[in-house]
């Protein structure tokens, strides 16, 4: 994780997944500059606002971002079923 703060209260926050790059803040102009840096310098292609994450649902509303990790425990209790009850390793 790499973060960016400027005095003025302003952040940028990345994070690097194998090969999953995700950034936010607070500043729409900071954003913008590091998005064109990577594209620029790198083979990255900008997908657009997250929607699902290692099994995290990501909805963005006027209200705020929310995230549901109900896909990924049904799946979860699917398996649990499959195989009565047992965990697998």
């Amino acid at each position: 994780m790499y973060t960016k703060k400027e005095k003025n209260g302003d952040f940028l926050l990345v994070c690097l997944y194998v090969d999953d790059l995700i950034f936010t803040g607070n500043n729409a102009r900071m954003i913008q500059e590091f998005k064109d840096f990577m594209i620029r310098e790198f083979a990255m292609t900008d997908i657009g606002l997250m929607s699902y994450y290692l099994g995290i649902e990501v909805k963005h509303e006027e209200k705020g971002i929310f995230i549901s990790f109900s896909k990924s425990l049904r799946k979860i209790r699917f398996e649990e079923i499959q195989h009565g009850g047992e965990q697998s390793s």
